[in-house]
Parts: structure tokens; sequence; C-alpha cells
């Protein structure tokens, strides 16, 4: 009897011993960051982004400033210029407050145009303020097959949204060109499903820094008909696009 409980004992604690450390290895391993996360670490990284957390940004982009502030340990965010009468118009928003004054006077908005206005200033911030937003918890990452632009060997990744957080425009799907060697975001193109759809490649220049971020302008190109979202390095190679505008950033501060 005695043999018999030391031998059920003794297998009671090997078996305990061995759930315990598979628990544990399979914590190990799911706190282990993917390739995909890694590499998204060191392009944050390079271009200085842990320097805009807690800070207020402002720029100017095609005769409107854009500002996103901090307000109440939350995020506020606002676009102000004139328009097409030469009345000052700002649109302010934080959650899912939203405000629209003209010449210092609020005006009312349907909510369909609030949540049109809001998403417009999302969009200019969004990329703006690009590469901070690709560990949103919305955002999902794939790494795909590296390539050469230029000469130049680059890690490609691709982006998508979850429904939920992911906003109005979670169906936008995205690549983005990383430059193995100095872990900066040098391409990135996008396709969109609103407006009638369609497909945009950019190639970032005139990098500078500002506050510890580094800002880019870029040339915003639209690709042959025919080509597809994955294709976009090749085509732009094979001068399969045309330039439609360029997407240029003044008066920057960080502070």
């Amino acid at each position: 009897m005695k043999n018999y409980l030391y031998i059920l004992l003794s297998v009671l604690m090997t078996a305990c011993g061995q759930s315990t450390s598979s628990s544990t290895e399979e914590e190990e391993s799911a706190e282990l960051p993917t390739p995909e996360q890694e590499l998204i670490a060191r392009v944050q990284a390079a271009h200085g982004v842990d320097n805009l957390e807690g800070k207020e940004v402002s720029f100017t982009f095609r005769d409107k400033q854009y500002v996103r502030y901090v307000f109440n340990n939350a995020y506020g965010y606002s676009r102000s210029g004139l328009n097409e009468n030469g009345e000052m118009v700002i649109d302010s928003w934080r959650g899912d407050d939203f405000e629209r004054t003209v010449n210092g006077v609020t005006v009312q908005v349907t909510e369909k145009d609030a949540n049109a206005f809001k998403s417009s200033i999302n969009s200019v911030l969004y990329f703006a303020l690009l590469p901070a937003s690709l560990t949103d918890p919305a955002v999902n990452h794939e790494l795909l097959e590296g390539t050469k632009i230029k000469g130049i060997e680059y890690a490609k990744i691709k982006v998508t949204f979850d429904e939920e957080g992911g906003g109005e425009d979670h169906h936008d799907i995205f690549i983005y060109w990383l430059n193995k060697e100095t872990n900066t975001m040098d391409y990135l193109a996008y396709q969109y499903f609103t407006n009638g759809g369609g497909i945009r490649f950019r190639e970032a220049y005139n990098p500078r820094t500002v506050g510890g971020f580094r800002v880019q302008d870029y040339s915003n190109f639209e690709p042959s008909s025919g080509v597809e979202l994955i294709d976009m390095d090749k085509a732009f190679e094979m001068g399969r696009m045309e330039l439609v505008s360029d997407i240029v950033l003044t008066d920057v501060n960080i502070n």
C-alpha cells in the first residue's frame, strides 16, 4: 500500500511539473514579439515615434492648419482654414464630440457631415504621423516577400484593419516598404474603397527631424490600369505610374 501511494504521488508530482512547465512555455511564447512586430518596432524607433507621445503636433497642409492637441490626458484634433467666402472655418473634435465654427460662431452640422469631417482630418493626420499608427490595436500585419527598389533592399509589410476600432475606412489595405539598412519607411501604397475606390503609391522625400520625429513629404502616384496593390513596387520600377500630386507639410511643430 505504501509503495502504491508513493508511486501515485510521484506520478502526480511529475504531471504537475509538466503542466506548469508547459503553461510557462506557452506564456513565454505568447509574449515573444512576432517578426512583424520586431520590424515595426525598429522602424518606429528610427522615425522617433516615441517623441510624439503626449505632444501637441501642428502643421499646414494645402492651406489648412491641422493640430493634434492634448486635453485632459486625451488627444483632440482640429483643422482650420478659410473657405471660398474668406470665412475662417474651424473643425474640432474629441472622442464623439464634434464642433464646427465659422468666424467664431458655432454652426450645426448633420451627424453624417460631422463623421465625414472627422474622417478627413484623421486621414491627413494618419499619413503625417506614420509610422506611429502601425501599432494601433485594430491593425493587422502580414510580412510579405522582400524586394528591391532602386537597388535598395526593402522589407514589405501588408496592413489591414479590424472593423471594430478600425474606423470608417477599415476596409482599406496598405503596404509599406521598410528600408532594411536604415529602418526608414521610404514607400507606401494603399487601396481605398470610398468615392469609387482606387490605388495610390507614395515615395517619401525631404526627410527632416522636428522635435525628435522624422517628418517626410511624399510624391503621390497613380498606377496604370490593371496594376495590383501588391505589385506597386514593380510598376514603380517599370515607370507604369503617373504623378498626381505632392503631399507637402509645412510649418511643422511638435512640442
